[in-house]
């Protein structure tokens, strides 16, 4: 049995201890496990640094004290509803306060009049923003903010404190100033992802219930809720963890993989709109997350065919049960299409009856489906190959499969094939072995009735394989009682020979241990055994002739 590590229960805890505890218990340690784990909690220590210091040995959290520096100077909260345009520049935004970080200023707080790029990472707090920041488990947008004269600032994180929004990075052009009127660039391409990514959590959480929930037809599974854990959204992958009891079934995980891939193809316009609190609450199919505290007025997203404007007006109606309704202040996509597809990558637990599922869409999720039909055909031409060959091929897959970036229920597809495949060299292997052992046995034993005396020294190649010497001995022993047997085995391409000795019961004559010893004597060779069998290993193939010689006169 193997035991799967967690960090938060291992990471302070000797793993070689661990080891040994699973040992006295019949168990393995997912190390493997353990180090990806691990990884992953080392990254997210990481990016908790960056979002923190900006990227910098500076500390550019604005706590309490600067917050209050900012409020008792009259500057005013950041109006950030424009993070919901796209594809337009917000202008005329003006920047009421310059932050190089907590501790480099001499009154401790870190506001300065001006900024340029021999301060370093610095951040601006403006009266309005076109950027989104972090929130959420949504990543922060990215991009410039500018002067008209030419100044430019590169934005490379957006954080909260408060009312007021930082956009931290670096001056890449002139000067910044307290009051200068600025425009705001945000990166619409890398925001892109990031939105897809995010409304197709949305999705996904409403596919997850629609599975496992409302179409089950297993009596354990319609008592359990589906409830969302966390979530993170930024340009490469979502993550999305919900409650459950135990991992889904690779069926199950098809489906879910399945039921938001067609929300993709059927084009459902995405909407939002900010709604009161209690109007929001009133929809049956409303999702909220348990114990969050919403605004009043709240913004709704809604991916449906229905506009907003209908289920409001009957909130309780059946029909949006079909839509995933949820509460929500981050960017969309307007239009499922605009995710391309979907793909589940890996499907987890990470604490006691909370699942992790790991998506990508867009061209990443195009990417990945077409890596899978091309590892399909390969793992579909391997199956038509000799199985000689076949062993060695499966290994390749396997390695490939491993690292490849696809859908984990195709990954499982794949596997089980493989796993097939194996089966076939095996029951393969099994029986080349069988066919050689009968025909060494059916020579040993002619060779044996051809020769006078108590012994047999009998060479035939078929390697260094214990199981073949074994079972001649066997077969041996059935047909020849009065005679010891001397199999020697060689394999040239590990230069290697193995000298096997074996008597029937009850035959006395010869001492099996004693005959491969002398014969082996001088050649380095290791191995042992008892009177009525032993076994040699020798390396260097140039001292056979002189063994079986020696052997001969014993």
């Amino acid at each position: 049995m193997n035991v799967p590590t967690s960090c938060t229960h291992l990471r302070d805890f000797p793993v070689d201890l661990v080891e040994l505890m699973a040992e006295e218990l019949g168990m393995t340690v997912d190390k493997d496990g353990f180090e990806r784990k691990m990884n992953e909690e080392r990254d997210k220590s990481r990016l908790d640094r960056i979002n923190k210091t900006g990227m910098t040995g500076k500390d550019m959290r604005m706590v309490a004290e600067q917050t209050a520096n900012l409020v008792n100077n009259g500057v005013v909260a950041t109006d950030d509803s424009a993070k919901f345009t796209w594809d337009k520049d917000l202008v005329d935004c003006k920047s009421v306060a310059l932050f190089i970080g907590r501790g480099e200023t001499d009154d401790g707080i870190g506001f300065v009049n001006s900024i340029s790029s021999k301060d370093g990472t610095v951040g601006i707090i403006l009266d309005k923003t076109g950027f989104y920041s972090e929130s959420g488990g949504q990543t922060f947008d990215t991009g410039y903010i500018n002067t008209n004269s030419g100044d430019k600032f590169d934005v490379q994180n957006v954080q909260t404190y408060g009312k007021f929004i930082l956009h931290m990075g670096v001056v890449i052009e002139g000067m910044f100033k307290t009051s200068d009127s600025v425009n705001c660039t945000v990166d619409y391409t890398r925001r892109a992802p990031i939105a897809s990514n995010h409304t197709m959590t949305h999705v996904l959480n409403f596919a997850l219930r629609d599975v496992l929930v409302t179409k089950a037809n297993n009596e354990d599974a319609l008592s359990q809720t589906i409830e969302q854990k966390g979530s993170l959204n930024d340009e490469k992958k979502l993550r999305f963890d919900f409650s459950w009891s135990g991992p889904l079934s690779i069926k199950q995980l098809a489906a879910v993989e399945e039921n938001v891939s067609d929300v993709i193809k059927k084009a459902i316009p995405v909407q939002s709109s900010v709604v009161p609190l209690k109007s929001a609450k009133n929809i049956s199919a409303l999702r909220a997350v348990f114990g969050e505290a919403y605004p009043d007025p709240v913004r709704m997203v809604a991916v449906s065919s229905s506009p907003i404007s209908q289920i409001l007006a009957s909130p309780q109606d059946n029909e949006w049960n079909s839509y995933s309704i949820e509460l929500c202040g981050g960017t969309h996509i307007k239009n499922t299409k605009e995710a391309e597809a979907f793909v589940i990558l890996q499907e987890e637990g990470i604490a006691k009856g909370i699942r992790r599922i790991t998506a990508i869409t867009k061209k990443d999720a195009v990417a990945a489906i077409k890596s899978g039909e091309e590892f399909q055909m390969r793992v579909s031409n391997a199956g038509k190959i000799d199985v000689n060959a076949l062993e060695n091929e499966v290994k390749t897959l396997t390695v490939d499969l491993n690292n490849l970036s696809v859908s984990a229920v195709l990954k499982n597809e794949m596997r089980d094939i493989l796993a097939s495949y194996m089966k076939k060299v095996t029951a393969w292997k099994k029986q080349q072995a069988a066919d050689q052992t009968a025909s060494v046995v059916e020579k040993v034993i002619a060779n044996a009735a051809s020769i006078d005396g108590n012994k047999v020294v009998f060479r035939v190649d078929f390697g260094i394989n214990g199981k073949i010497a074994k079972a001649v001995q066997v077969a041996y022993g059935k047909k020849v009682k009065d005679k010891a047997l001397m199999l020697i085995s060689a394999d040239a391409s590990a230069d290697k020979y193995m000298v096997a000795t074996f008597a029937s019961k009850g035959f006395e004559e010869i001492d099996c241990k004693a005959w491969a010893l002398s014969a082996t004597e001088g050649t380095g060779g290791k191995g042992g055994g008892k009177k009525g069998s032993a076994q040699v290993t020798v390396s260097n193939m140039s001292s056979i002739e002189e063994v079986i010689k020696k052997a001969k006169m014993f």
